[in-house]
């Protein structure tokens, strides 16, 4: 999954082999889920690299390699992509909607970097509250029907602290025209969490959400709480209080976290950063 999730966009061919050795050489690829043709080639061909890589040849295979790997990862990112639209993802997902299974529609690569990224972005979310609520089962439950997650940075290209002023009044308008949609159209949007530095700044924007009045009677909007998070508990805490606040119900979803490897290897970096540019004092005073 690390290499589904970045090898495609690294641009360089240099980085884009340090982070194959890297993950392939410290894997078992017996076994990569997946049956038939397809899983076994995969397992094989992954597990062919790994030897390569660590042998005589792993000057000259390491193109090839990465070629096969970029292929590998393509067709393993087919598995979890429902679709490349909002209209084709609910097609597609319409044979596990018909086993009991209910939907939360995401985008991938959210995350706005100008004005024109994060109005794009808004656009696509109103769209998808369009398309999902035209194929909820209105006969179900609320709980029980499609959805949609929403990310706060792809609404904002200044999801920050230093521009809170800023962000988060426009952030809050949007996400409460989305919530007021969603309420109309009879599904659920859950808001997704993101980096943990963030976590102060969510919660200020997913409160006056909840908080307003707009909302009243509608138990859709929801929550993702990150798990591998020290706050975890705490967050869950502050959420069933501020359910009971606004009396009404707020779902939770509770997930392992999307961001742990990441932010892992970012501590890891800030940490060494300080060490290297830490220096001793010279006198010491008593």
């Amino acid at each position: 999954m690390t290499l589904a999730e970045a090898l495609l966009r690294i641009p360089d061919t240099e980085t884009a082999d340090l982070l194959i050795a890297e993950k392939i050489g410290v894997s078992d690829w017996k076994h990569i889920g997946g049956s038939g043709f397809f899983g076994a080639a995969s397992s094989f061909g992954l597990g062919m690299a790994k030897s390569l890589l660590g042998g005589v040849l792993s000057g000259l295979s390491k193109p090839v390699i990465r070629k096969a790997t970029h292929e590998t990862v393509r067709r393993l990112g087919a598995q979890f992509v429902v679709g490349e639209t909002i209209k084709s993802a609910i097609q597609v997902a319409e044979k596990e909607s018909q086993k009991g299974f209910r939907m939360s529609f995401d985008m991938l690569g959210e995350g706005a970097r100008t004005d024109d990224d994060a109005e794009r972005y808004f656009k696509t979310y109103v769209e998808a509250v369009h398309a999902i609520g035209e194929c909820s089962n209105s006969a179900l439950p609320l709980e029980d029907r499609h959805g949609m997650s929403v990310k706060l940075s792809a609404l904002h290209p200044r999801y920050t602290w230093a521009q809170a002023d800023k962000c988060v009044p426009d952030i809050s308008h949007k996400l409460l025209v989305l919530c007021k949609m969603a309420a109309q159209k009879g599904i659920t949007l859950t808001v997704d969490a993101e980096e943990s530095e963030r976590m102060e700044i969510f919660l200020d924007i997913f409160t006056r959400v909840a908080a307003s009045p707009e909302l009243k009677g509608w138990n859709g909007l929801g929550i993702a709480v990150q798990a591998y998070d020290r706050r975890c508990l705490d967050v869950v805490d502050y959420i069933i209080s501020l359910a009971r606040s606004v009396g009404r119900f707020i779902q939770i979803r509770l997930v392992k976290g999307a961001y742990w490897d990441g932010e892992i290897k970012k501590a890891q970096t800030e940490r060494t950063g300080r060490r290297r540019t830490s220096r001793p004092n010279k006198k010491t005073i008593r």
